[in-house]
């Protein structure tokens, strides 16, 4: 295959995925849902799990997800 048609073909198939050359957008968290994962992490030291978890589906309800690291709580959007 040519690498120019190759290369060509991957620039129209991102104008729909936008995965391969666009740049995503780092959507910023707003400071209420960093106050509640913190909050969400002292319940977690505390092995309070039932509180933890509400507020996990609090903040899920917001639009956000929490995944759970070594590194501590990282926020995604959903």
């Amino acid at each position: 295959a040519n690498p120019k048609e190759a290369l060509a073909f991957l620039k129209e198939a991102d104008k729909i995925f936008g995965f391969i050359f666009s740049k995503q957008k780092k959507e910023s968290i707003p400071v209420q849902i960093k106050k509640l994962v913190e909050t969400r992490e002292k319940y977690r030291k505390q092995q309070n799990w039932r509180k933890s978890d509400q507020l996990r589906n609090r903040i899920k309800g917001e639009g956000w997800w929490v995944e759970d690291t070594v590194d501590g709580p990282k926020i995604k959007p959903l």
